[in-house]
This record gives structure tokens, C-alpha cells and sequence, in this order.
């Protein structure tokens, strides 16, 4: 699931109900957290995968401001 739009419209506010009321396990990281981790973002983002994989109940990730290191 993709959000998208302009800063202050309920996005993250919308992720963290979503992630709260369909009892997934969540994350909430930022794009300013993955960024400045380079060559390590993949090992970080693959342990967030091995969590999802253990986990009984699925989990709901939610990257903020994505574009930080998803777009150049």
C-alpha cells in the first residue's frame, strides 16, 4: 500500500491506525532512518522481512518520506 501526498494530510497518523487496529505486528522508520545507513539499509530492511516472516500475526510496515532514498 503506497500513500502519497503533500506533508501534514494524515498519512503517518492513517499507517499507525491501520497497524493498530488489523492487529499486525508494525514498524514506523523514516526515509531519514534508512538514508544514512547505505550499504547496510538492505541488511536492516531484510531483517524487517525476517521479522515479518516469523511473526504469527503479519506485519505492517510503514516507511515515511520513502522518497529519501527511494528517489533520486
Amino acid at each position: 500500500m503506497l500513500f502519497y501526498g503533500p506533508p501534514g494530510t494524515g498519512k503517518t497518523m492513517a499507517a499507525r491506525e491501520l497497524a493498530k487496529k488489523s492487529g499486525l505486528d508494525y514498524a514506523l522508520m523514516t526515509g531519514g532512518d534508512v538514508a544514512p545507513l547505505g550499504s547496510q539499509a538492505v541488511t536492516k530492511i531484510h531483517q524487517l522481512f525476517d521479522w515479518a516472516k516469523k511473526s504469527n500475526r503479519g506485519l505492517l510496515l510503514f516507511i515515511d518520506e520513502a522518497d529519501a532514498f527511494l528517489c533520486e
